[in-house]
């Protein structure tokens, strides 16, 4: 359930309530205009008319694709993914669950339009403490993720369209080695995600780890870089994954 909680750096830091589930518009600056992109979706969603939308973090955000407003880097693995489709990407630099339910609910941001897939990578920005923001527990995290995917805007979407799937990522893994902290956290994450997603027929789980990791569970940089991005070998790994789910999905929806 979303927190009508006001936005605050104190309510943003309680303990005693999940700050996962406060819709909030940017928390963190970073290297693009936030309110830019905001604007650049409002003003070419309708244009683009997208059969799937992604939505995400700079994980999403960096891999490419319209609007193209804010995006840093471009990944050749993107036009192979989505190639003879119709996708809008609302991917947003250090966005956590937070930003994400206000983006697609008094963001407006899936107003008006009719994708028949939703992709979700969510909650790898709630696992970091900074000024504006505490770390959210792995409950707190999967509870925000699941109702990015349970939304009221994607629950009207499913009364109008009935056969809308949505495609739930696992959190990537971050960090070299398997025992840094926040590599646990997330794994603990996925696991509360994973039991979410298997009581939803209409919600695909993909988890990538297997194909990101060493046998011995470490996170090469020739996947992810700075233990977090992907490079474009990590994006193929998402695309090569992704494409044929989306293309099995979008015969029957």
């Amino acid at each position: 359930m979303i927190l009508d909680v006001e936005q605050t750096r104190e309510n943003l830091h309680r303990k005693d309530i999940n700050t996962a589930l406060i819709p909030c518009t940017r928390l963190q600056y970073d290297s693009y205009d936030w309110f830019g992109r905001c604007e650049a979706v409002l003003a070419e969603k309708d244009e683009i008319n997208p059969e799937v939308v992604l939505i995400g973090d700079s994980i999403t955000h960096f891999w490419g694709g319209k609007p193209n407003f804010g995006v840093h880097t471009y990944h050749p693995s993107y036009d192979e993914t989505f190639a003879g489709m119709r996708v809008m990407n609302i991917g947003y630099g250090w966005d956590r669950t937070q930003n994400m339910l206000y983006r697609i609910t008094k963001g407006k941001q899936l107003e008006g339009i009719n994708p028949k897939i939703v992709v979700i990578n969510a909650g790898t920005n709630n696992t970091s403490t900074t000024e504006e923001a505490r770390e959210n527990t792995a409950e707190e995290i999967a509870e925000g993720v699941a109702e990015v995917t349970s939304s009221e805007v994607i629950a009207q979407f499913r009364q109008r369209f009935p056969s809308i799937h949505v495609v739930l990522m696992a959190i990537f893994p971050r960090e070299h080695e398997p025992t840094h902290q926040r590599r646990i956290l997330i794994e603990n994450t996925n696991k509360i995600l994973k039991e979410y997603a298997a009581k939803h027929s209409a919600l695909t789980y993909v988890d990538l780890w297997d194909k990101m990791l060493t046998p011995e569970g470490k996170l090469p940089q020739e996947i992810c870089g700075d233990y977090c991005h992907p490079t474009e070998e990590g994006y193929k790994i998402w695309g090569a994954a992704l494409r044929p789910i989306l293309l099995e999905l979008l015969k029957y929806v």
